[in-house]
C-alpha cells in the first residue's frame, strides 16, 4: 500500500497570498505593550535579595517584582566585566565578538540591539 498525505496544500495564489500579507495587520488584534524591567546591579548575587531566601538584608522592592514578575533562578553572566556582559546582553553577541566597551560608549545604529524590541 502506497503512502498517502492526509492533506494535501493547494498551490498559493500570490495574488491572495500577497493580500493577506497586506491585511493582517489590520485583521489581528493590537497587543498591549509589556512591561519589561532588566535588574543587573553591579556586584550583586542573588543570595543577597530577599526573595532569593536571604533572611538578613531587607530588599522589599526587589522581593516584590521578584514575586510578580519572571526569576531567572540559573542566569548567570558571560563575562567578569560588567560592561562587556551587558554589551553582549543587549546585542546577543558573545563577549568576544561584541569586543570591551567603556561605560560611556554607544552602539552603532548597525549593531543589534535587544532593546529596541521594547
Amino acid at each position: 500500500m502506497a503512502h498517502r498525505p492526509l492533506y494535501r496544500n493547494p498551490p498559493a495564489n500570490p495574488h491572495t497570498t500577497f493580500l493577506l500579507l497586506l491585511l493582517l495587520p489590520l485583521l489581528t488584534p493590537t497587543l498591549a505593550a509589556k512591561n519589561f524591567i532588566f535588574f543587573q546591579p553591579d556586584e550583586m548575587r542573588a543570595e543577597s535579595v530577599g526573595a532569593y531566601n536571604n533572611t538578613f538584608t531587607k530588599t522589599p522592592n526587589f522581593d516584590k517584582f521578584a514575586n510578580q514578575g519572571t526569576r531567572f533562578n540559573q542566569a548567570h553572566t558571560s563575562h567578569t566585566v560588567c560592561s562587556q556582559s551587558r554589551v553582549a546582553f543587549v546585542t546577543g553577541w558573545p563577549t568576544h565578538v561584541a569586543g570591551h566597551r567603556s561605560l560611556w560608549s554607544l552602539l552603532h545604529s548597525t549593531e543589534p540591539n535587544l532593546f529596541k524590541y521594547f
